[in-house]
């Protein structure tokens, strides 16, 4: 008999969310790939879309906490069902992303070459109407969204290949990190650099930058990721810009509590993160990127400074996560992959 193909769990977090389910779950299920589930989390109270998915979908299994656990437990609930069924893979999988039907086959091919790899980050391409119905008005872009994350000398992190048009061989297979809207990872290395038995995201990161936290862990203990052109997705993204006054715009117009998550967990995964090793380069430019963001928020956002309380009551549990992070490469090695600007 022929062996099986490793397993693969697909892991979806769900909150108000039907009608990108209604799109992408018809691809989700008809993949090429021979040896996969599909496991979803409910994070609404109403669980409406729970009994949708049954009804239409009854061989995804759902999962229904009746309440929103945040992205890092939600997933990290997902991780661990996925180890219990005996899968080797997990893809943190957004619903606003709309896969080819070869998604999984081409997500996993950089694992059979790479000994190393905790991660494998897709092509994801724009579309700015998804879920709606094409039109001439609504269609795939060729634009990119992210092809994996950078970060720079100044600890600011940003999707690669954003707003670029997409273009053949245009971006090395090696990336520092991924974004959480459709990376595949490994179940082995994450159970590596897990915080606890059953945390592999940091769920003091209800939401934003816990993908960025994780690649940082993931790369200290010595892992790499990898970008894999030919899984190709499209992903409906809120607005963003490249453009500084856009950008304060966008940040002025964010609902108040994506403001607080995103500030507070910058400041996490970069005091968890940091290595007193860093060139003295990196320290000043780190240090100047942090003040010009306390400028921002002093200027423009109060409310949102409000958090670096929260941040400083954490310190003791952040000081503790920070001493188990098993790092098996030097801080020279670690910002050889810190981008210039």
């Amino acid at each position: 008999m022929p062996k099986q193909p490793p397993k693969i769990t697909i892991g979806i977090l769900s909150y108000y969310d039907q009608q990108y389910l209604e799109q992408t779950l018809p691809i989700l299920t008809k993949q090429d790939y021979p040896n996969y589930q599909i496991i979803i989390c409910d994070n609404t109270q109403e669980s409406q879309t729970t009994k949708w998915i049954n009804q239409n979908y009854p061989q995804i299994k759902t999962i229904s906490p009746k309440k929103n656990l945040g992205f890092s437990k939600g997933h990290n609930l997902l991780i661990k069902e996925a180890a219990q069924n005996k899968s080797e893979y997990y893809l943190c999988f957004n619903s606003d992303i709309y896969p080819t039907p070869n998604y999984l086959t081409e997500l996993l091919k950089p694992f059979q070459e790479n000994s190393k790899l905790a991660a494998v980050t897709p092509k994801i391409l724009t579309w700015n109407n998804f879920p709606l119905a094409p039109t001439k008005q609504n269609k795939k872009e060729q634009t990119l969204d992210s092809t994996g994350i950078e970060i720079n000398i100044f600890h600011y992190f940003k999707e690669r290949g954003y707003s670029k048009q997409d273009l053949a061989n245009q971006y090395p297979k090696q990336v520092w990190g991924f974004s959480g809207a459709s990376p595949l990872l490994s179940i082995s290395a994450l159970q590596d650099i897990k915080i606890s038995p059953d945390q592999y995201f940091d769920e003091d990161m209800f939401m934003y930058k816990e993908d960025l936290d994780l690649s940082y862990r993931l790369r200290w203990a010595g892992y790499e990721t990898n970008y894999q052109p030919s899984a190709i997705s499209w992903h409906n993204r809120t607005a963003q810009t490249t453009k500084i006054n856009q950008q304060i715009q966008i940040r002025k117009n964010r609902a108040e509590y994506i403001r607080q998550h995103s500030f507070l967990n910058h400041l996490q995964l970069i005091y968890k993160n940091w290595d007193s090793n860093f060139s003295i380069t990196v320290k000043l430019c780190t240090l100047i990127s942090i003040s010009t963001y306390f400028a921002y928020l002093i200027i423009f956002d109060r409310k949102t400074l409000q958090q670096y309380k929260t941040f400083k009551q954490r310190i003791p549990t952040l000081k503790q996560k920070k001493n188990n992070i098993k790092k098996r490469i030097t801080a020279q090695e670690m910002q050889n992959n810190f981008k210039l600007i």
